[in-house]
């Protein structure tokens, strides 16, 4: 059996092998993870908190909470903890949040609750 490959091939398995390396190479002579990068690009543009309760917020926050787990640096806890006490009131009522919507939505946020305390 005959396997022929044409030059669009060839040159395409290269230049994904070339790029695979690129990325791997790269990411080890970063001082920061690409995960750090994204996470304080969101704490430049949100400084103290992130948003309101909502399932972005719980989205972005459970990504801080890995980030957390994985490098133990206090500065994405204490986001996460800082955004939650924002929008929890002192009688423990959530700010914007309608129990009687039934959004399945609104529970994203609400495991940081579960991390958190």
């Amino acid at each position: 059996m005959v396997i022929k490959f044409n030059l669009v091939q060839i040159l395409m398995s290269v230049l994904v092998i070339c790029f695979s390396i690129n990325s791997i190479y790269s990411q080890e002579n970063l001082e920061q993870s690409y995960s750090e990068i994204m996470a304080n690009s969101i704490m430049v543009e949100h400084p103290t908190t992130y948003n309101e309760w909502d399932y972005v917020t719980g989205t972005v926050l459970k990504g801080f909470y890995e980030l957390w787990r994985l490098t133990k640096n206090e500065v994405y806890f204490n986001y996460i903890k800082n955004t939650v006490d924002e929008v929890i009131n002192d009688n423990g009522t959530i700010k914007g949040y309608d129990l009687e919507s039934y959004n399945i939505d609104e529970i994203n946020e609400g495991r940081m609750l579960l991390f958190l305390y």
